[in-house]
């Protein structure tokens, strides 16, 4: 009768402890997978926010007035 319990305790345990690890093993795969997109990502960021800061530059540059000459300004 023993041994029959300790089958059965072995024949629930062993295919949970199984899955539980089957688990473990891809979130762990899955978060190392996680960490290689997040730092592209982050590459990626950073490219735009750059080419962002270069089209900004251009804008300001463009929005910057003319020096007015004097017959622009009425003075004349």
């Amino acid at each position: 009768m023993d041994g029959e319990v300790v089958a059965t305790v072995f024949s629930i345990v062993v295919p949970i402890l199984g899955a539980i690890l089957l688990v473990w093993r891809n979130l762990r795969q899955d978060i190392s997978g996680l960490d290689t997109r997040i730092s592209s990502l982050n590459t990626r960021i950073s490219s735009v926010e750059q080419r962002i800061a270069r089209i900004e530059g251009w804008l300001d540059g463009w929005r910057t007035p003319f020096p007015q000459t004097e017959r622009q300004s009425g003075a004349g």
